[in-house]
């Protein structure tokens, strides 16, 4: 609500930006004490922040700052000069709680500003790293805001996709998937970009069903899940995750979403793979899929079936697979 909002706020967005950095710059001439008051104004957001940080930067030293508004304004100085991100600057490059939670505050209260490609490049990184180091799944749902957002408005996105999949988290996708049903078409056709639906459901036109297919993969694919560091930067088309096909075959699920090799398997398992390794797309995917929906029905004969020949795990895969349509 408008009543709610600190001065600053308040004349930024009903007199302008500029009227907001005018009425600041001269507070800070007259009495640098209030014009530390209103930067520490707890109602404060990371835009304005942001739009002020010129007039504050000179003066950061002589102004009774908060401990998050002070470790900010430094970030600010830091990424404008050098937008290598959080390789250089030691507040972004090791973790801290505090500095967590000060870019938590930024994203939450600055992910709906439209702002220059400089303010773009330093949400994003701050996203970045709290979806890569943090791994904070509450920044989810402003990094998809963002991100369509920005898509609406034809900005650039490829570090905000990188900085979203970094949280290497099937979450990630549960959440985009819910976007496969929007009613705006540019915002279902990122969603399906992103969620690599070409292959996962690739015979869905309808968005109800793709999307109802969709998440019956994902709920199956779960355990196997692995991240890619492909991204758009390199690829037009980048599948930033994908199942693991070994060890879905041989029902071996992982804790995390990283990609793993299996070592020190046995020499029968070993055998397995390399009959699945020669078979094409097709009769791999069916494999995996019976051996996953036998082992979760029946152990003991899913221990059975893996011990019969190529020929008859495959009959069998495809009459079940037949069965289910």
């Amino acid at each position: 609500m408008q009543n709610d909002l600190c001065y600053l706020e308040k004349l930024r967005l009903e007199k302008g930006e500029e009227s907001c950095r005018t009425a600041f710059e001269q507070t800070c001439r007259k009495n640098r004490m209030q014009a530390s008051g209103l930067i520490n104004d707890r109602r404060l957001t990371f835009p304005t922040l942001y739009l002020l940080h010129p007039s504050i930067e000179p003066r950061a030293r002589a102004m009774s700052l908060n401990m998050r508004n002070r470790r900010l304004v430094h970030i600010l100085s830091e990424l404008k000069t050098d937008s290598s991100g959080n390789k250089k600057i030691p507040e972004l490059s090791r973790k801290d709680p505090r500095t967590r939670s000060i870019l938590l505050w930024a994203v939450k209260t600055g992910y709906q500003y439209d702002g220059d490609d400089t303010y773009d490049m330093i949400l994003d990184t701050f996203f970045c790293i709290l979806f890569k180091t943090y791994r904070m799944t509450e920044a989810l749902p402003y990094a998809e805001h963002l991100l369509f957002m920005r898509n609406r408005l034809n900005k650039n996105i490829h570090d905000l996709v990188w900085g979203y999949f970094q949280l290497h988290d099937a979450q990630a996708l549960r959440r985009m998937a819910e976007h496969l049903r929007a009613n705006d078409p540019s915002e279902c056709n990122l969603a399906d970009e992103l969620l690599d639906t070409g292959h996962v459901c690739p015979h869905d036109s309808d968005k109800k069903e793709k999307y109802e297919h969709y998440r019956q993969w994902l709920d199956e694919n779960d355990g196997y899940l692995f991240f890619t560091e492909e991204n758009l930067l390199f690829s037009r088309h980048p599948r930033m995750f994908d199942v693991d096909e070994d060890r879905k075959f041989l029902q071996k699920h992982k804790r995390d979403y990283e990609r793993r090799p299996m070592k020190n398997l046995p020499q029968h398992e070993k055998a397995h793979l390399e009959e699945l390794h020669r078979l094409p797309r097709e009769d791999r995917l069916a494999l995996c899929g019976y051996s996953h929906h036998m082992h979760r029905k029946d152990k003991s004969a899913w221990s059975k079936w893996m011990q019969c020949p190529m020929a008859e795990k495959l009959n069998k895969a495809y009459r079940e697979k037949e069965g289910m349509i």
